[in-house]
This record gives C-alpha cells, structure tokens and sequence, in this order.
C-alpha cells in the first residue's frame, strides 16, 4: 500500500474546514441531483398530475400534448405523463 503525505502552510485549522466544508457540500448536491434525476425516470403522472405539475388546465396540457411540446405515453386506455420529460419541457422552453 502507497502512503502518501499532504502538508499545508499558511492555512488556518478554519480555513481549511471551510474548503473542505464547500467542497464537500458540492459533492452531496450532484449527488442527491443524481438521485432524484434517477427517480424521474421511472416516475409516471397521470393527466392531472400533470396539468398540476405546470399549474394548467387539462385542456391546456392536451393542447400542448398534440403540439408536441410534452410527451405523452398510453398505458392500457389512460394517458401518462414521464415526469423527466415533464422537466425536459420545462427547461427547454
């Protein structure tokens, strides 16, 4: 096993609990990013969660479905809506 060695200078014991400290909340931030990106992919809302999701009518989410700007999914004879392409939607509008 390889040891390695790290020293500091000129670094205050708080300035360096400080950087440790951003760096480390950065990485849990992507992480639970991760996460909840992952769940989106898997998370299927019916028409009216949908049209509670953008705070519209249903009428306006089935005019926006035909126009193409969501994607919409049948399942049996109800329409579903991903929620990442939901998210998808919003961003790229």
């Amino acid at each position: 096993m390889e040891t390695k060695f790290i020293q500091i200078q000129d670094v205050t014991v708080e300035e360096l609990a400080e950087a440790i400290s951003q760096k480390l909340m950065r990485k849990i931030k992507l992480y639970l990013n991760q996460v909840e990106e992952s769940k989106d992919h898997d998370t299927y809302l019916t028409r009216e969660e949908a049209a509670q999701y953008f705070s519209i009518s249903l009428g306006t989410l089935w005019s926006w479905t035909k126009k193409g700007i969501v994607k919409s999914c049948r399942i049996g004879n109800r329409v579903y809506y991903l929620k990442a392409d939901l998210k998808k939607a919003v961003y790229h509008s």
